[in-house]
């Protein structure tokens, strides 16, 4: 629902967080984490994993925090594009661009595959997102829009990461199918 990836070359996914930045979280210990992110030994592959909560709800399956801890480190882009160390190399830019990204891993940057034949886009995304900042839904409209591709950004005042787990958001959900509903009926 949200345009993840509209923008990868940010502080974001790049500084490491020496304070907390998800939901007002502690900062997690990465050591916790090596196994499930060891080069060398990585971890046998799984095809899902149980989405258990515990009363707090907070995931109870230590894979669920990868993500978290990736953002933490700003080492994300590493694991997304398989290459260790291009966090640390984009991080020394003043405004990294996609053109500075190794070519062979361009095409795990939204932003490298958009063109004008994208297919109309539905975004809905809280503005107080901590995990997904909401420049990169904004960033990805705008980039859609200047390709004159058809893209639709809802922005939830106040909303978290996750927030249409939530009750309450149905009236938003219908906004959307009423734009994809009209999408659909154009291209027949």
């Amino acid at each position: 629902m949200y345009g993840m990836g509209g923008d990868f070359l940010t502080s974001h996914y790049l500084q490491r967080k020496t304070e907390p930045f998800f939901r007002g979280r502690p900062l997690l210990d990465p050591a916790q984490f090596d196994a499930l992110l060891s080069i060398a030994h990585p971890p046998p592959v799984t095809n899902g994993s149980v989405l258990e909560y515990g009363r707090n709800g907070i995931p109870s399956s230590p894979r669920m925090f990868i993500t978290r801890v990736l953002l933490q480190e700003g080492t994300f882009l590493d694991y997304l594009t398989g290459e260790h160390g291009l966090s640390e190399r984009l991080r020394v830019l003043d405004r990294p661009i996609i053109n500075d990204v190794p070519q062979q891993h361009q095409g795990l940057f939204p932003e490298a595959g958009l063109n004008s034949s994208f297919p109309p886009t539905c975004l809905a995304h809280g503005t107080e997102d901590s995990a997904v900042l909401i420049g990169e839904s904004r960033a990805m409209r705008d980039r859609l829009h200047n390709l004159n591709v058809s893209c639709k950004l809802f922005e939830v005042k106040g909303a978290e990461h996750s927030f249409d787990y939530q009750d309450g958001h149905e009236e938003l959900l219908e906004q959307v199918f009423q734009v994809l509903s009209r999408w659909l009926e154009q291209r027949n």
